[in-house]
């Protein structure tokens, strides 16, 4: 293990670089199509920086009061990056998705909005009426 919460809290200088080496190869595998994005990139280990310093375990010393960080295993710590991690990656994912407009609507949205579609009368939804 390269880092603990114990050397994160009372060492951050020697221990910052492994955890943003360590954050950006799992960001960047978490983000798939956008792992190539810097901006991206940033932006994800930057907000998991951000938390670490907000919960006290990055630089925290005796200044903050123990975590619930400080108790737990290096594994549980590790588990708990990836996840956050990994969330923070699908909600860029999420956000970046481009909108997906159907062939309908590209060749006559005009059209298709109005009483004229013949569509209304052919397909019924399973939905009900539209409101």
């Amino acid at each position: 293990m390269p880092f603990t919460v114990h050397e994160l809290r009372y060492r951050p200088e020697q221990s910052y670089p492994v955890l943003h080496s360590y954050l950006q190869r799992h960001a960047q595998q978490a983000l798939g199509s956008l792992k190539y994005d810097a901006n991206e990139l940033d932006i994800v280990v930057g907000h998991m920086i951000e938390r670490l310093v907000q919960f006290g375990v990055l630089g925290g010393g005796n200044h903050t009061p123990l975590t619930v960080f400080d108790r737990m295993s290096n594994a549980q710590f590790y588990a708990f990056l990836n996840r956050s991690i990994k969330n923070k990656a699908i909600d860029r994912l999420r956000k970046r998705r481009l909108a997906v407009s159907t062939i309908a609507e590209i060749e006559a949205p005009e059209e298709t909005e109005g009483e004229n579609n013949p569509l209304n009368e052919a397909v019924e939804s399973i939905w009900g009426d539209t409101p």
